[in-house]
């Protein structure tokens, strides 16, 4: 079994409504996305260096640990995905809300 302790970190500070609710500080959130990005390459190329040095004894091993790491590799790009989404509907939020609460803004008159 691979260690379920990232995965969690995702669902806990990466989950659906970080955003929108204003959960995190935005900063900490996009620090978090980075180093989730940068664990998850980081794992990927440690599977493929060990793919390329183990023996026929431990491919059954390896084949798991693939296809969890896969798994792993997907939710957080499932979280991620999420998140950018959420960081649009907040801005395009924004934007609408700027522009009608400023009617200059409309006619491109902001100075």
């Amino acid at each position: 079994m691979v260690n379920p302790g990232p995965l969690k970190i995702c669902e806990l500070f990466l989950a659906p409504g970080v955003y929108l609710h204003n959960k995190y500080p935005p900063n900490l959130v996009e620090e978090l996305i980075k180093a989730m990005e940068s664990f998850v390459k980081i794992c990927g190329f440690a599977i493929k260096l060990n793919k390329g040095i183990i023996d026929e004894t431990h491919r059954q091993f390896q084949q798991m640990v693939t296809n969890f790491y896969e798994a792993l590799q997907q939710k957080v790009k499932d979280h991620i995905i999420t998140l950018r989404q959420e960081q649009m509907q907040l801005a395009e939020a924004s934007k609408n809300s700027t522009s009608s609460h400023c009617p200059s803004a409309e006619i491109g008159l902001l100075f």
